[in-house]
């Protein structure tokens, strides 16, 4: 299925759309300028920015400021009145839409089993106090991303944490930049990306498998990232940039050079690395509970690109990103 002919909602009025949460006629996204935005058949009806800082009162301002103001990524909701949000600079914040307040219920930096929280990128809930979320890498931050891509190191974690009681766990550790995160419909065990190894683990929270993990799919042909179930029990997965054997790869290039690699993480600007690993194909996949491939949606024009999650509902499939200016909507195929 190719998604060419997609209708684009919000048009130069949203930016960043990475993940979504769609309840009816009413989506709920995070923003690359730091808010969490409710939109009502296809109009922005409520913006909660997740900073108090003075310095976070104009949408210039939060982009200028943005380890300051946050960066809301994976999007859930945690009860009847609240969403729950794993924001890349703050860290889990939880917020209420029709109070328009927000609480970061786990702080960015909080020391879990000896280090610190430094990148929350997704999570899923299991219940109405208790998240699985991931924590992409524990040695890079925000602006510096980038870097881990280049390295390819296990720097990433998924983490149990109990809002009420404040419990906290690591479930998997030397995960391979740790990013989407979904339950399985019995809510036994969940996904998790490991987005530099172009692959997806699962792991058991309940019956005989209990703290095993396996590997669910692997060899993708790109960088999976905001995993989610669809209205027909499957999964998507986002590839935000594809292999392509055709164009030169530069991490893959400098894998057998690890001393290059260093050479240019400590010399080559972040704009320059970005640029390389850029893809202008958009593409998503369809999965089914064993991980076996059903349905792929391609986009191939470049008008949409680094998506980052497909959500889906009866009528439609919509496809968020991390530099779109625009929520994607494409006709579900009868």
């Amino acid at each position: 299925m190719h998604t060419d002919n997609s209708e684009f909602l919000l048009k130069d009025q949203i930016l960043g759309p990475e993940s979504l949460l769609i309840e009816g006629d009413t989506i709920y996204t995070g923003t690359e300028d730091g808010t969490i935005v409710q939109i009502v058949n296809g109009k922005i009806v409520k913006t909660i920015v997740l900073s108090n800082d003075e310095r976070c009162t104009s949408k210039e301002d939060r982009l200028k400021n943005g380890k300051l103001c946050g960066r809301p990524l994976g999007l859930r909701r945690i009860n009847k009145e609240e969403l729950i949000t794993a924001d890349g600079f703050h860290g889990i914040v939880k917020v209420n839409i029709e109070k328009e307040t927000f609480e970061i219920v786990l702080p960015q930096g909080t020391l879990i089993e000896g280090k610190a929280l430094t990148f929350a990128n997704d999570l899923d809930v299991i219940d109405g106090n208790t998240v699985v979320f991931s924590d992409s890498t524990t040695k890079w931050e925000g602006d510096d991303l980038v870097y881990e891509f280049l390295e390819n190191a296990p720097n990433g974690r998924a983490i149990l944490f109990n809002i009420k009681t404040k419990e906290i766990k690591v479930l998997l550790d030397k995960l391979f930049y740790a990013n989407g995160v979904q339950m399985f419909p019995d809510r036994k065990s969940f996904l998790v990306a490991e987005t530099t190894m172009h692959r997806v683990t699962r792991y058991y929270l309940e019956g005989p498998k209990k703290g095993q993990q396996e590997i669910f799919i692997e060899n993708l042909p790109g960088f999976p990232d905001n995993i989610r179930l669809n209205s027909h029990g499957n999964f998507y997965i986002p590839l935000p940039s594809i292999r392509d054997p055709e164009k030169f790869d530069l991490r893959e290039f400098l894998g057998p050079y690890p001393w290059v690699k260093r050479f240019m993480i400590q010399l080559i600007p972040i704009s320059v690395i970005e640029k390389a690993g850029i893809s202008k194909y958009g593409l998503v996949i369809e999965v089914d509970q064993n991980g076996k491939i059903l349905n792929s949606f391609h986009a191939t024009n470049g008008d949409i690109n680094l998506i980052t999650q497909a959500s889906d509902d009866e009528n439609y499939i919509y496809l968020g990103g991390l530099r779109s200016t625009f929520i994607a909507r494409v006709q579900k195929p009868k």
